[in-house]
């Protein structure tokens, strides 16, 4: 296991919650260039890397084969 990755409806909001309560969070970033697919990494106490996503609009939970294809 590399890594896990936890939904967030909100990056803002979310980004927000963790910092007000002292978890260091990376910048966040948009695989595809949008606003709305926003991409971020925590780290544990125990060192497990943690991606938060916020999927746009429309997109199925989880990822899809069409978040593969090129």
């Amino acid at each position: 296991l590399s890594h896990f990755v936890i939904h967030v409806d909100s990056m803002d909001v979310t980004l927000t919650e963790l910092t007000a309560r002292g978890i260091d969070v990376e910048a966040p970033t948009s695989p595809d260039g949008s606003a709305d697919f926003r991409t971020t990494w925590i780290v544990d106490p125990d060192g497990n890397r943690i991606e938060l996503v916020q999927w746009p609009a429309g997109h199925a939970d989880g990822i899809t084969a069409a978040d593969w294809a090129r």
